[in-house]
């Protein structure tokens, strides 16, 4: 959840005025923005992030373990989504991928421990 917060602090490249055909091969650096001035990015990460670390306080019965995994997967999910949508070597993207995957993978850990303790 930090690593997503974090991210919108860092360079992130701005979204092209126009629809490309192709994607582009060449990232211009002097057009990159902290993430947090980028709307398209602030609000996704901001809600996924902090909904998804939201959901690790929440005491979780048997039977609401797996719905509570999920939200939190889509959660991750969606800021790994804006990472690789805004991709470029630039430390912005990388970490919001890099926080994104973890809060998917713990979700996932979190769903797997539902079938462990089934059997």
């Amino acid at each position: 959840m930090l690593m997503c917060i974090c991210s919108l602090f860092l360079l992130w490249p701005l979204p092209a005025p126009v629809k490309l055909i192709v994607p582009a091969l060449v990232v211009n650096f002097a057009a990159t923005s902290a993430g947090a001035e980028i709307a398209v990015v602030r609000w996704p990460v901001t809600v996924g992030a902090i909904l998804s670390g939201l959901l690790i306080v929440f005491a979780h019965s048997p039977s609401s373990r797996v719905p509570l995994a999920c939200l939190q997967a889509l959660c991750g999910l969606v800021c790994l989504f804006v990472g690789l949508t805004h991709f470029a070597l630039l430390p912005g993207p990388v970490v919001d991928l890099l926080g994104g995957a973890l809060l998917t993978l713990g979700a996932v850990d979190r769903a797997g421990l539902t079938f462990a303790g089934a059997g």
